[in-house]
């Protein structure tokens, strides 16, 4: 007999019907959704005051980055990589759109302030927290469960990385919209029913979005269709067709997104580079790093930035035999909760599918384990353990109603344990020197240390520390030889000492073994213009305007030397390009000398005026503003002119000199 379309609704809504729904009043109102923020703010509270992480990452997807702080590069952000305005063009795997259109947005509220930035962040994680116990309602028809599911997501210390290292808001967001499309999906009610609009359209969009945040949500199709086939409520009504019409949608949105991805970006994903490994080490790898990821959700007491990592070519290696038992231990998990109550062993499931993106370690970058891809495969994870949580805390009660405080008493105890690794691991995040050095502290002696040296020296140098920076840059060349970005910074160490000949030793080595590097060839075009072989400066100068396009300084240093070889046109046409890219002093005030050479006055005052709006305490465009008044007659805007720019440098004579001139006009008349 055929269901009705009423009731057909409520069964496809029902993931598990042997599980029996709760009710009363506490979860009939706001104050589970009140804890669970709490729970999701309070404990990560401390990264508000964190800085930056200048040297890993912050600085060139924030700071330097022209797409963050502009409208005008909204067609890049979405049809190129997140390093195409370094120069790099070919990084299919860093496709991140949303991640920098969230960073345009932060940058216009605050502008370059961390502060607002992990402020996002928090936020992030709390609307996340919030689907997580949305959709766990759908699947376990539980509400304590449910509940206590995202009381563990949201307090669980492997998610510290996520929320303290701003430049990892991708995870955050892909959890988001994944959730929220998986919820709506959860939500499609059998055919004819009144929400089915509504929810196709909401899952559709939620995988688009989650998909330009990152790549691994690819995984949500297959995630959908499984459910549907063997967790859904109603799966036994609806025919073969039916169900296809549910996840439909999410198929229709990964088929456009990847060949629109392979049209942009040129491929889907990364491919081999970093690590040249056999199919049986890619393979007994990806089973150590399922008990490694496991081990971290379980006991997350020792939390790294960085863990270094040695392919396994043994089966009968620790770390390959530990993810045998982690898989033993979950199949053999998998099978009893399928006989016992299937709406949770679905949590394995999750935990798996979604952690499989990062299971091969040939396509990861240096950094084959980290616990922020933890984030999204932890929902399946917490949502067993609120499962767990609901059924002991019921089982405890029932035998002994005095028992049934011990469940809730262990599990204060842990979370109060969370809540504390969380509080003591976030200060390490605090700034890059801290971070870094206390990771590197952690590290075994070895060629593991090298990204860690390098970033480490980055962050010195930032701080003004050369001499610390020049000795972790030397120990990052020593473990890794010939290694493109030490042999940079350390010519960029002996150009700021005016050895001039050992830095450009330095920098050529350096483009031999890595060519595509912009800052590379402005660098050393820089230390030849200081030497005084302008033509190869020139050259070096024009590869690095060609390498990175959106890099205004490396236009303004070639358009200074056009200006001073008294090549004008090209001089404009590379300080226009300069602020195409981005707003800056130096563009304005250049094109200003170019236009008053040219006795193109009302131009020279337009761009001194911008250069002046820009930044108030320009002594240039002041001084050549007064001159341009005064040549004019304008005597008191001159005056005016001249003595701001007298104020911003008071020691400058030729400012004096022409005050003094003015003044002797004045008297003479």
């Amino acid at each position: 007999m055929a269901a009705s379309p009423e009731t057909a609704e409520a069964m496809s809504t029902s993931s598990a019907p042997q599980v029996k729904k709760d009710g009363g009043r506490f979860w009939a109102s706001s104050w589970p959704y009140a804890i669970l923020l709490l729970l999701a703010t309070i404990p990560y509270a401390g990264i508000l005051g964190n800085d930056f992480q200048y040297a890993y990452d912050d600085q060139a997807q924030i700071i330097d980055n022209p797409y963050v702080h502009s409208f005008r590069y909204l067609k890049e952000t979405f049809t190129t990589n997140i390093w195409s305005h370094k120069g790099a063009l070919k990084a299919p795997s860093y496709y991140r759109p949303m991640m920098t259109v969230g960073f345009l947005f932060c940058y216009q509220v605050f502008g370059p302030l961390a502060y607002g930035f992990h402020l996002a962040s928090l936020l992030l994680h709390a609307a996340v927290v919030g689907m997580v116990f949305l959709v766990a309602h759908e699947l376990l028809r539980d509400r304590g469960a449910a509940f206590a599911a995202a009381a563990w997501f949201a307090i669980h210390p492997v998610h510290v990385e996520n929320l303290a290292w701003i430049s990892d808001v991708n995870d955050l967001e892909m959890a988001l919209f994944y959730l929220f499309a998986f919820w709506c999906f959860l939500r499609v009610p059998a055919p004819g029913g009144r929400r089915r609009v509504w929810a196709q359209a909401g899952m559709g969009v939620g995988l688009l979005f989650a998909l330009l945040s990152k790549e691994a949500a690819l995984t949500l199709p297959a995630l959908a269709t499984g459910y549907e086939h063997f967790y859904r409520g109603d799966r036994r009504q609806t025919t073969w067709g039916q169900k296809a019409l549910r996840y439909a949608a999410l198929w229709l949105v990964a088929g456009v997104y990847v060949p629109a991805r392979i049209r942009f970006l040129g491929s889907l994903a990364r491919t081999p580079g970093m690590h040249q490994l056999t199919s049986s080490e890619i393979f007994l790898s990806g089973i150590a790093l399922v008990g490694k990821y496991l081990g971290k959700l379980i006991w997350p007491a020792h939390l790294s930035a960085f863990y270094a990592f040695q392919a396994n070519a043994k089966w009968y290696e620790v770390g390959v035999l530990t993810g045998f038992l982690a898989l033993l231990i979950l199949t053999a998990l998998f099978c009893a909760l399928w006989k016992y109550c299937q709406a949770p062993s679905f949590g394995i499931i999750c935990l798996l599918w979604t952690l499989a993106p990062v299971l091969d370690a040939q396509l990861m970058t240096l950094y084959v384990f980290a616990e922020r891809y933890l984030y999204l495969p932890s929902f399946g994870f917490c949502l067993l353990l609120g499962w767990a949580s609901a059924e002991l805390w019921r089982l405890s009660s029932r035998r002994r109603p005095a028992c049934g405080l011990l469940a809730p008493a262990v599990a204060g105890v842990i979370a109060a344990l969370f809540f504390i690794r969380i509080v003591t691991r976030i200060p390490v995040w605090r700034d890059d020197i801290r971070l870094f050095a206390r990771t590197l502290a952690e590290q075994p002696y070895g060629r593991d240390q090298y990204s860690l040296r390098d970033t480490l020296g980055q962050a010195y140098w930032a701080r003004g520390d050369y001499a610390a920076a020049e000795q972790q840059w030397r120990e990052a060349l020593r473990l890794v030889p010939n290694s493109p970005q030490p042999l940079f910074e350390l010519g960029v160490t002996y150009a700021k000492r005016g050895q001039l000949e050992e830095a450009t030793t330095l920098f050529k080595e350096s483009l031999r073994f890595g060519p595509r590097q912009s800052d590379a060839h402005l660098n050393l075009g820089l230390a030849y213009a200081e030497m005084g072989r302008m033509d190869e400066a020139g050259q070096e100068f024009r590869a690095a305007v060609a390498l990175a396009p959106l890099n205004f300084n490396a236009h303004n240093v070639l358009g200074k030397l056009y200006f001073d070889s008294g090549r004008l046109p090209e001089a404009e046409e590379q300080f226009r390009a300069s602020l195409q890219c981005e707003s800056n002093l130096a563009a304005y005030d250049y094109l200003g000398y170019i236009y008053e050479k040219r006795h193109d006055t009302t131009r020279a005052e337009q761009s001194f005026q911008s250069a002046i709006a820009f930044n108030a305490a320009d002594s240039h465009a002041h001084f050549h503003l007064g001159l341009i008044y005064s040549a004019a007659g304008r005597r008191v805007e001159a005056v005016q002119e001249l003595q701001a720019a007298l104020k911003a440098d008071p020691n400058n004579s030729e400012i004096r000199k022409a005050l003094a001139g003015l003044d002797i006009a004045s008297g003479n008349r």
